[in-house]
């Protein structure tokens, strides 16, 4: 929860985003960027938030706006996240979700020919390092 990480948290004036009153909380993450969430004043839950994300190119602003949530086995999830960083503009739509569900371990194994590569790294003998007097 991103929330609760922020320093120097402060409560702005309510708005609104479409129908939804809203609270405005503003405050600093841990790399010291400012942060700001839209939180629904019934539902608590977060409408939208603007951020600073890194990315290869730098630190970029980010606005993210949630909607369509649906709750599943008591959690509340936004299945609709429009992204918008960088001049790009990505809507995020989950179809399905499942609360822990079993996943057998052969999912994550790696293709034949990536772990032949890696068994092959493997086996080389450790590089040596001249030592310094």
């Amino acid at each position: 929860d991103r929330l609760g990480e922020l320093k120097d948290m402060k409560v702005e004036a309510a708005g609104k985003i479409g129908d939804a009153d809203v609270w405005k909380l503003s405050g600093v993450n841990a790399e010291g960027d400012a942060e700001t969430h839209w939180i629904d004043a019934k539902t608590f839950l977060t409408l939208k938030s603007e951020m600073v994300i890194q990315h290869l190119m730098g630190k970029i602003p980010a606005t993210i706006d949630f909607s369509d949530f649906k709750t599943i086995d008591g959690i509340t999830f936004p299945t609709v996240m429009k992204q918008q960083a960088a001049g790009a503009n990505v809507i995020s739509t989950l179809a399905d979700i499942k609360i822990n569900p079993d996943i057998p371990d052969a999912t994550f194994a790696l293709p034949p020919d990536v772990q032949k590569l890696v068994d092959k790294q493997s086996k080389k003998p450790a590089a040596t390092q001249p030592v310094n007097p």
